[in-house]
């Protein structure tokens, strides 16, 4: 059923590691300005003008990646162990997206020559896998209690 509390967590999942691509996830102060550190690229904001100093694909493929899977994945309610190992491989890349986005917040960081503030946008990936961790337990429940039910029979 697609109506399961595991299904809302998916959900939840995808929307979070969505919206990673939509919020800023740090800032670094310099006299020049200031630089805005987002999941894909790295800007300068002065006072007039914004120049895009950097591009990153490779954590906005991972944001799509966990998002397209995640979405796929609440469609396998059938089959739960595969809905199970399609979320663990979910949780993998997740984990990677935020390797991903720690790797490039210490290259703005060398390349602005300071510390970067983390904004509310850092959230996002954590969520988006303590959702996917509450999916799996809910699952593994769900299993729990058609394997009882199997045993009655």
């Amino acid at each position: 059923m697609i109506q399961r509390l595991q299904s809302l967590y998916l959900v939840l999942a995808a929307a979070a590691a969505g919206l990673v691509a939509f919020f800023s996830l740090g800032e670094i102060l310099v006299m020049d300005g200031l630089y805005q550190f987002d999941v894909y690229k790295l800007v300068l904001v002065s006072e007039d003008t914004q120049q895009v100093i950097e591009n990153y694909f490779p954590p906005l493929i991972l944001v799509g990646l966990v998002v397209v899977t995640t979405i796929a994945s609440i469609f396998l309610y059938s089959n739960r162990k595969l809905q199970i190992r399609v979320i663990q491989v979910v949780m993998l890349i997740n984990i990677g997206l935020l390797g991903a986005i720690f790797y490039y917040q210490k290259e703005a960081e060398k390349l602005a020559g300071a510390i970067l503030h983390y904004k509310f946008g850092i959230i996002f990936p954590i969520l988006s896998l303590v959702f996917l961790i509450l999916a799996v337990r809910s699952i593994r429940q769900d299993e729990e209690l058609v394997k009882a039910a199997d045993r009655l029979r």
